[in-house]
């Protein structure tokens, strides 16, 4: 690590770790080079290559990331790729090459990711999701489903620190589970094409969906689901990236570096 501070900048390579200190809930960045610039109020964190985060109401990946402490805003963006090699790529490699999000038990993806915090409570606030948009949330009462959201655009708010509704824009569908009031029956399994679909929650859970300029859909009852119709184009649940602790933001990689000490 290197500090200038005649010209208010640092760099920090290997095990970075930067930690953006809050009451009770910090947020932690990793990455394999972490630089900062600018004077205390106005500090700019930028981090480049596997890069984790890590805080109580948001976990995340990505290629690299931009975090403007003055505005509360962080990017997390993945590598530029040549419209060739995207061509030849799969929907589940596109996904797997973007950056991802997690708040509760609901994944984001998409080919770039905004979160805008609350400078003064540093909690959430807004959410951005530009390109090839694909939210999923484990149904918490069937075994193996899951319910999917697919766009090219999304806008989301919170409410103290937890989804509080989304938009998904263009070309948008959506596959749920539906259940009964006191979740005990299975109604079926709805797939619906929109121009705009809105999400609310509670808890972080789906409770209510609304369509927008003509939908068009269908509702499956159990008997006549197939398998192959369970997943949107593109599926790919990446729980296993998900850090679930500070420790996490480290690969194996990462904890078998030699780090030297400077006395």
């Amino acid at each position: 690590g290197e500090i200038f501070k005649s010209i208010d900048s640092a760099i920090v390579t290997k095990n970075a770790l930067a930690v953006s200190i809050s009451k009770g809930d910090s947020l932690y960045i990793h990455s394999d080079t972490l630089t900062i610039t600018g004077p205390d109020e106005r500090k700019i964190l930028r981090g480049y290559y596997d890069v984790r985060i890590f805080k109580s109401d948001v976990k995340g990946k990505s290629d690299s990331i931009h975090y403007n402490q003055t505005s509360g805003l962080i990017k997390l963006l993945k590598i530029p790729l040549d419209q060739t090699i995207l061509r030849n790529l799969s929907d589940e490699e596109k996904n797997k090459k973007n950056p991802v999000v997690w708040f509760g038990e609901n994944q984001l993806t998409g080919d770039e990711i905004y979160l805008k915090s609350n400078t003064q409570t540093q909690e959430l606030d807004s959410l951005l999701i530009s390109g090839n948009v694909f939210m999923i949330q484990k149904d918490s009462i069937s075994k193996d489903g899951y319910n999917q959201i697919k766009g090219e655009e999304l806008e989301g708010s919170f409410y103290d620190g937890k989804l509080e509704n989304i938009n998904v824009v263009k070309n948008s569908v959506i596959l749920y589970y539906m259940h009964s009031d006191d979740g005990e029956d299975f109604l079926g399994l709805n797939k619906t094409l929109a121009s705009s679909i809105l999400i609310k929650f509670e808890n972080n859970e789906i409770s209510e969906v609304s369509f927008y300029k003509t939908p068009d859909g269908n509702i499956f009852s159990e008997n006549n689901i197939i398998p192959n119709e369970k997943t949107l184009p593109g599926f790919l649940w990446r729980d296993k990236e998900r850090p679930r602790s500070v420790e996490d933001l480290f690969s194996d990689a990462d904890k078998l570096l030699n780090i030297v000490v400077i006395d």
